[in-house]
């Protein structure tokens, strides 16, 4: 029976990532801010994985939707993996902060502290990493700018429309999927 959960949790957690990998080619950008930078919801199944499963089901989810992306779109690699950093930190650390306090309080907790995180640590790896790699900007005064102006208002935004979008997601998908599953 162990042997038939463990099978029914990775097979789960593979279909949460191919839907993620779905979801994530409906997107849209944010006015104001570059093309390049599109919010899609793509980290709602991540978060139902790290949520019924923990923070590394979550990271797992994300992998699988980055491997994919990368595997049939040709996306480049330095914004496949800033998308995968960003999207691990964001449901690590709601499914952290929701299994320490339960309930809405540890939603509303672990969303600010996920956005807030996300946010700080994509400032943090744009300076230092993606920023000289991709755009080629060595400038700090300009990878300043470029992140105080752009970079940071974007998980901001995306941050909170994820938080947003997630709780009517949560409250339709997760009680289905225990309903229909005996390792939940």
């Amino acid at each position: 029976m162990q042997q038939k959960s463990k099978v029914t949790k990775m097979v789960l957690l593979a279909l949460l990532g191919v839907i993620s990998f779905l979801i994530e080619n409906i997107s849209f950008p944010i006015p104001t801010l570059p093309l390049f930078l599109k919010v899609d919801f793509s980290e709602l199944p991540a978060l139902v994985g790290a949520i019924l499963f923990g923070p590394l089901a979550g990271i797992v989810i994300e992998f699988i939707k980055n491997a994919f992306h990368l595997m049939f779109t040709g996306g480049e690699i330095i914004g496949v993996t800033a998308n995968f950093l960003a999207g691990s930190i964001f449901v690590s650390i709601i499914s952290v902060i929701y299994r320490t306090f339960q309930g809405w309080k540890g939603f509303v907790y672990g969303f600010i502290a996920a956005t807030l995180m996300m946010t700080l640590f994509m400032a943090i790896a744009n300076f230092f990493v993606f920023l000289p790699l991709y755009a080629a900007i060595t400038d700090p005064t300009a990878k300043t700018t470029f992140i105080l102006n752009i970079i940071t208002p974007f998980n901001i935004i995306k941050g909170i429309l994820v938080s947003i979008v997630f709780v009517p997601f949560y409250l339709k998908i997760v009680p289905y999927l225990r309903s229909r599953s005996s390792i939940l």
